[in-house]
């Protein structure tokens, strides 16, 4: 492997490694490491992802800093870099070019994705903006650093073209500066966000702790597919099952102060992440704002236990949930204020086992069927979110039968001495407004978009 000197282009520098290799990954620094000195004056320097690189081996790399802290808006030396990096590339005879950074290094990513032939940009807990004009009232972290700089040429990254560069946007939602970012990148279909609940705003410090950032970066890096780091990415892509994806739209929801359906997406989002403790404490924080609330745990105590009627179905309520029998009939009421469709999200468990690995259960609300649920023992648990038609209420009510296909005895599944006929359980159930989609023409955000099959390898 041979290593070029430091190439220092007015406040910009790279340093180049070549291991001869068919892929090269551009590493931007963020900005925890540039801007800082020895007490002689030297830059005290460290090369970011210069440990990722080392333990991939087989990649030659162009580490990139932003030494100003400018989010590359000082005109002085950027052109002179990025040609300096292109003639490079040209010289290496690269097949593959990816571009990766953290935080103002995520911004360089995708910037320099806008300027160079790059085959997949990696940017990790990215600022999207930094002109002061567009983060006022969003993101007040950098306010010291971008005081000094005069204008922002680089300063919104939402209006990029990056032609058919793959990018993979990936941050925790911690820190709602972070998801702020996030929201204001346009849809495309070569675009793929993985969210990870409960992360802080340094994601590769926390996937690190983990073991979980070298799995992913190797496989994006290099197009591979193991399926246990396929998987772990699948279940943080952005979508209705990601619990990151319904606590910001519980943020966006609270910000248009639709308080309604901001505490369903939260209650969704606590749902399928128990663990995360800021979502509860979200939660816990709106319930003092809204005050009366749609929403029931089906337990045996608690504010928001829905009364369980034995006549209609039900058992008595346990710690986690109820289970029903044959079939099991709910009335929910609801405020005559909300006109249109509604959302009803339900929390079912399956009465499975190896000896009744499928089965299904039947959701019909005032009388018309809404859907029919598939539950097996690989997902014996599950949330299932639809929308109820306005056409089909009327009294304020809703009338909500759940029917399964058949409900045998614990004892004839083999699971427990118990002769009652269990159908189906269920821990919750969460009604709200249905949030009106984008009038045609308005801008649609990642968050509007449904899952996609394509993947960045």
């Amino acid at each position: 492997m041979s290593e070029i000197g430091v190439s220092q282009f007015g406040n910009y520098a790279i340093r180049r490694q070549n291991a001869e290799s068919k892929i090269c990954v551009i590493c931007v620094a963020s900005i925890g490491n540039v801007g800082k000195f020895y007490d002689d004056g030297r830059p005290a320097l460290f090369w970011e992802f210069s440990e990722t690189i080392h333990r991939l081996g087989d990649v030659s790399a162009i580490f990139v800093q932003d030494r100003g802290r400018t989010w590359f808006n000082d005109p002085n030396g950027l052109e002179a870099m990025i040609d300096a990096i292109r003639d490079t590339l040209k010289e290496w005879k690269v097949q593959r070019v990816v571009t990766m950074g953290l935080s103002m290094g995520g911004f360089g990513a995708l910037l320099l994705a806008s300027r160079l032939k790059v085959d997949l940009a990696i940017s990790i807990a990215p600022q999207t903006a930094i002109a002061r004009d567009l983060i006022k009232g969003h993101d007040h972290r950098w306010d010291d650093l971008i005081a000094p700089v005069p204008r922002f040429p680089n300063g919104d990254l939402s209006t990029l073209n990056v032609g058919e560069t793959e990018v993979v946007l990936m941050a925790g939602d911690l820190v709602p500066e972070d998801i702020w970012h996030i929201q204001r990148m346009p849809a495309r279909s070569k675009s793929h966000i993985y969210m990870f609940p409960g992360a802080e705003h340094n994601l590769c410090n926390w996937l690190r702790d983990r073991g979980q950032l070298m799995p992913i970066l190797a496989a994006l890096i290099r197009q591979q597919r193991p399926v246990d780091t396929a998987a772990m990415l699948d279940a943080h892509r952005l979508g209705e099952f990601n619990a990151s994806f319904h606590y910001m739209r519980a943020i966006e929801r609270l910000a248009a102060q639709d308080l309604h359906t901001a505490w369903y997406h939260g209650e969704v989002a606590r749902a399928l992440r128990p663990d995360i403790e800021h979502y509860a404490t979200w939660l816990y924080r709106l319930r003092h704002t809204l005050g009366h609330l749609v929403f029931h745990r089906f337990v045996s105590r608690g504010p928001d236990t829905v009364f369980i009627d034995p006549k209609k179905g039900w058992y008595e309520p346990e710690s986690w949930g109820v289970w029903g029998g044959a079939e099991g009939r709910l009335d929910i009421p609801y405020p005559v204020s909300w006109t249109g469709d509604l959302k009803l999200a339900i929390t079912l468990v399956g009465a499975v086992s190896l000896m009744r690995q499928r089965q299904t259960v039947t959701i019909v609300v005032n009388g018309k069927t809404i859907e029919t649920v598939d539950l097996d023992t690989n997902q014996p648990r599950r949330l299932f979110v639809t929308a109820i038609p306005a056409e089909i209420l009327s009294d304020g009510v809703l009338h909500i039968q759940l029917v399964p296909d058949s409900a045998p005895t614990p004892a004839e599944l083999g699971l427990a001495p118990d002769a009652r006929p269990i159908g189906f359980g269920i821990e919750g159930l969460i009604v709200a407004p249905v949030v009106p989609a984008p009038q045609h023409g308005a801008p649609v955000h990642f968050m509007d978009i449904k899952k996609t099959s394509s993947t960045p390898w």
